[in-house]
């Protein structure tokens, strides 16, 4: 049976016997865990298998539970790991990766992932998690309404509303939802095209406050628990 190779973000690792990790691997196709035999062991060289944020391309024995065989370091994001506020909000992205279902577009989701990676050289951690989180309402299935009216399909829109899960008209208005700025923001932010386009236009929006509301979001429309998210922007 031939060996595979694939590549992919180390999401997180456990501890496996005495000498050895359980390495969780995220790829185009989802998640991966394979054995990182020996990588206790400081000698055989296996701290970056088995360090999170590394992006790896692994060969691995082709079983139910596969081992490391070897790898290649692609990169470590040092920019990253360096900067204690960065590798958090970076530790909270990844998280999100953790929890996402099965058949989630994991093609999509690793390019996106990616390139977020790519653009915490350049920008701050607090706005590229709000990005990453309101693009990802996409792959877990609740992808708010921001054109027209959930209610009545009505293209005037002027609030966003978390409870109904997207854009309200004014006939619709309701006390607790957010006004058009807030709902012009996050439209922008959910179509900005992040692999061609600068993120220079939004950096001057309130993150915190978006930061907020797609949490917010999230404890309302998608089953998941996220720890520590209030911790991040104090």
């Amino acid at each position: 049976m031939e060996n595979i190779c694939l590549e992919g973000i180390v999401v997180s690792s456990l501890i496996y016997k005495e000498k050895s990790k359980i390495v969780y691997l995220y790829t185009k196709d989802g998640m991966v865990s394979f054995r990182a035999l020996g990588s206790l062991n400081e000698k055989k060289g296996m701290l970056p298998l088995t360090t999170t944020i590394n992006h790896l391309s692994v060969i691995m024995s082709n079983k139910a539970f596969p081992r490391a065989l070897d790898y290649t370091l692609l990169d470590s994001y040092e920019y990253i790991k360096s900067d204690l506020k960065k590798t958090l909000f970076m530790q909270y992205i990844l998280e999100i990766i953790s929890k996402l279902p099965e058949d989630s577009p994991h093609e999509r989701v690793f390019n996106l992932l990616k390139r977020i990676l790519e653009l915490f050289k350049d920008y701050d951690g607090l706005m590229l998690t709000t990005i990453f989180m309101i693009k990802m309402t996409y792959s877990f299935g609740v992808a708010p309404i921001l054109k027209k009216c959930v209610i009545c399909n009505k293209q005037n829109t002027m609030y966003f509303s978390i409870r109904d899960g997207g854009a309200l008209c004014s006939e619709h208005y309701k006390r607790d939802v957010f006004n058009k700025d807030i709902l012009d923001k996050i439209k922008e932010i959910y179509y900005l095209d992040i692999y061609n386009e600068s993120l220079d236009r939004i950096k001057d929006y309130d993150m915190i406050e978006l930061f907020r509301i797609v949490n917010l979001y999230y404890n309302n429309h998608v089953d998941i628990y996220l720890k520590g998210a209030s911790s991040l922007i104090f």
